[in-house]
Formats: structure tokens, C-alpha cells, sequence
């Protein structure tokens, strides 16, 4: 495990077995591009047994880099993307391409959570929920689908994503609705954390 900042392990840590977590992060931080970070991880510890990715925080730059270099893999089976309607975009882009064979050929999980669908970085919210209805409509392999706290997500485009899947897709949404205007800045703290788990 490798941090930014001080950071307590967690109290079942076993130094002598230590668990595949990479979590990555900092209190403060400007816009940071990740790719050379997971080249370094890709390139000297290999990820293919790489089973689930987080993102979470829209100051992580999902790179088509980092897309490329997990994309492919056969054990990743969750994505979670939370904050970064960026890191969603970028997504959205490469999992609706072509043959979805090859891309994420083993994704049973998506996760999101506070993201602004109107926000300037993930495009408008029509355009999203449009994008992703088709991707859960195609994807045979998506078990499940959740979507938490996100903003600007109303519950006709709730409506839309569940008619979508098949009916033995597990969907959920915590029904929290928060509209806003998109020219509106968070003044949250900035934090963004990236896990990556092969457990």
C-alpha cells in the first residue's frame, strides 16, 4: 500500500500478507493525471488479476492511457466511479465501442456515486442516461448497477435505465434527488482516494 499523505492502516492489516489494495490518496490536491502512476504499478507488478477499480474524486484524470492498460483485463468485474463525471465520460466512451467483447469482457458491477450529470465534464444528463440504457441493454454480463447520491439524476431517468436490462439485473438507487444549476461550484474539501482491489 502506497499513500500521499499520512494514512492509519486499517487494524486487521497483516504486515506478513499484506492485502492487493493500492489506495492512493491525499487531502488537497490539484487535477492529477494518474498514468504514469499505474504504468509504474502495471509495469512492475503486473494488474492482470486485477478484479475491481475505484475512482474517487473528480480531481483524478482517467486517461485513455490507464483505459487502455485495463480494459482488456479478464478478472476486472467491478468498476466504481464516484465524484469524477470526467473519469465517467471517459468510460461511457470506451465501453460503448465496437465489439464489447473487447472491452471490460468480465464486468458484472457498475457503481456510481456523486456524480453531477449536468456537471461541464460528464456532458448532459439525457446524453448520459441515453448512453447508459444502451450499455446496460447490450452488456449481458452486468449483474448489477447502482447509483447513489448523484446529482441532477431524476427518477424519469431512473425509469429509463431500469426498463433497459434484462429483469435479473439487480438495480438500485437511493432515490436521493439534489438539482442543481450546472454553473454551481461544490465547495466541498477536495479528497480523491483510487482502490484497487484483486480480492
Amino acid at each position: 500500500m502506497c499513500w500521499f499523505n499520512n494514512h492509519h492502516l486499517p487494524l486487521n492489516f497483516d504486515v506478513e500478507k499484506p492485502p492487493a489494495n493500492l489506495i492512493v490518496s491525499a487531502p488537497s490536491a490539484p487535477a492529477i493525471d494518474i498514468t504514469l502512476l499505474f504504468k509504474v504499478i502495471a509495469g512492475h507488478f503486473g494488474i492482470s488479476s486485477l478484479r475491481s477499480l475505484k475512482i474517487a474524486s473528480n480531481q483524478v484524470v482517467l486517461t485513455k492511457y490507464v483505459l487502455a492498460l485495463v480494459k482488456d483485463l479478464t478478472k476486472l468485474d467491478k468498476i466504481a466511479i464516484w465524484k469524477s463525471g470526467d473519469a465517467l465520460s471517459e468510460f461511457l466512451v470506451v465501453l460503448k465501442k465496437g465489439d464489447h467483447a473487447l472491452t471490460f469482457p468480465s464486468l458484472r458491477s457498475i457503481e456510481l456515486h456523486g456524480i453531477d450529470l449536468d456537471g461541464e465534464l460528464a456532458a448532459y444528463s439525457d446524453t448520459v442516461i441515453r448512453v447508459l440504457a444502451a450499455i446496460l441493454k447490450s452488456r449481458t454480463t452486468i449483474e448489477q448497477f447502482a447509483m447513489t447520491k448523484c446529482i441532477n439524476f431524476l427518477e424519469e431517468h431512473w425509469e429509463v435505465l431500469c426498463e433497459a436490462p434484462p429483469e435479473e439485473v439487480e438495480m438500485y438507487w437511493d432515490k436521493d434527488v439534489y438539482v442543481v444549476e450546472s454553473s454551481e461550484d461544490d465547495d466541498e474539501d477536495s479528497l480523491w482516494t483510487m482502490t484497487i482491489s484483486d480480492r
